[in-house]
């Protein structure tokens, strides 16, 4: 379950602007408001919904483009970020790599194509990697991904529940059924 925290704004400069004083930069953003700025590619996404996700021990600030785990900054691309935000707002429901595409890359999916898998799995190391005690994103074949935040299990305790009776076997022995 997310819960939405307080607004943050930050302006993202895109590499290859001039930032002088009477540059580009400084006309463009005189001539637009915030609401109307326009996103380059490098940017990360200005996401709908809430400006900021909590999930377990995972924050998403959707208005800077920040990921935190356990209040420390996750490296993300902007493509990872915008497909675990499109995850994440939609909590618990499974959403297809079509959609995820769509909204990482602003254009349809093409036939075949695996981009969206190849960046679920980065996200999956990089959230494993920071949050090792956690997992976040389930796959449902032929149908998509899930946004879930779920503590693991310990392997004891995965044991314990799938042997007969509910006890746990030791590990190594089999239970004989004479």
């Amino acid at each position: 379950m997310f819960t939405s925290g307080a607004r943050r704004v930050a302006s993202v400069n895109p590499s290859g602007v001039d930032l002088s004083p009477g540059g580009e930069a400084a006309v463009s953003s005189r001539t637009r408001t915030e609401g109307q700025r326009e996103r380059t590619p490098s940017e990360p996404p200005a996401a709908a919904g809430p400006p900021s996700l909590t999930a377990g021990p995972l924050e998403l600030r959707t208005a800077c483009g920040l990921a935190l785990a356990e209040g420390r900054a996750l490296m993300l691309t902007a493509r990872e970020f915008s497909v675990l935000c499109e995850l994440a707002l939609r909590d618990e429901e499974i959403v297809p790599r079509e959609t995820l595409y769509a909204a990482a890359w602003g254009e349809p999916m093409r036939p075949g194509d695996r981009s969206v898998d190849v960046y679920v799995r980065r996200l999956r190391v990089k959230l494993a990697e920071a949050l090792p005690r956690w997992r976040f994103i389930h796959t449902h074949f032929a149908l998509g991904y899930r946004f879930d935040p779920q503590p693991k299990r310990s392997a004891s305790r995965a044991r314990a529940e799938r042997a007969p009776g509910g006890t746990a076997q030791p590990k190594g022995r089999e239970r004989r059924l004479d």
